[in-house]
């Protein structure tokens, strides 16, 4: 993508002055580059499934440059791809925004849209993951376990509901059903922080050292 001036919405050239409002602009260079570099980081760690180290380096690509078509469609593809439509379909439409021509953000924006089961799914299973949250800071682990199993069920890619779920079990000594949630949840993305961590409780330090969901 070509870099632009901050200042006057020109385009830059080789020098570090603007060539049209003759603004200094090599801090502006620095940021797009930053911003491309983490882009290249967090491409290769996608392709690994390494999705929450991804997310985060997007998230800091966009921060220097807001104008990076690419990272914000590749954000896009990675909320889908951990089961939370909305917020992919947010960051195309940021995207289509910023560039209307030639930016297949269109085309995944109008996959989405043309296939009202998507979001209808989406927000089911997101419906019942709020509920669950809600029986749980109830203390009914049961009710909660219920909500979660149906959102898994229907969104399969939700990760934070596996993971929720996976926590819910270990809470009620179902360590078994425990493991499998936390599996399938880093099938999907390999180093989900949390996933990670109740897996390594589950496996090295036993029930009482792993934080409730209330102290997270």
């Amino acid at each position: 993508m070509e870099q632009l001036c901050p200042y006057c919405g020109s385009v830059l050239s080789y020098e570090d002055q603007c060539t049209t409002c003759q603004s200094e602009v090599a801090w502006v260079k620095k940021c797009y580059f930053k911003s491309d570099d983490y882009y290249t980081k967090a491409y290769a760690a996608a392709k690994q499934r390494k999705l929450t180290t991804a997310k985060k380096l997007l998230e800091k690509a966009i921060c220097f440059n807001k104008y990076n078509i690419a990272a914000r469609n590749l954000l896009g593809l990675i909320y889908c791809e951990i089961g939370e439509v909305a917020l992919g379909l947010k960051a195309w439409i940021v995207s289509s925004a910023l560039e209307k021509e030639d930016n297949i953000a269109t085309e995944y924006i109008n996959k989405v849209q043309s296939n009202p089961k998507v979001l209808e799914t989406y927000n089911d299973s997101s419906s019942l993951y709020n509920k669950a949250l809600k029986y749980l800071k109830q203390g009914n682990e049961d009710v909660a376990i219920i909500r979660l199993k149906k959102a898994v069920s229907i969104n399969p890619k939700f990760i934070e509901a596996r993971v929720l779920l996976a926590l819910c079990y270990i809470q009620t000594n179902k360590l078994r059903k425990a493991h499998e949630q936390l599996r399938e949840a880093l099938k999907i993305d390999r180093d989900h922080t949390k996933a990670l961590e109740y897996l390594e409780r589950l496996k090295h330090e036993g029930l009482d050292n792993i934080q409730s969901y209330e102290q997270e």
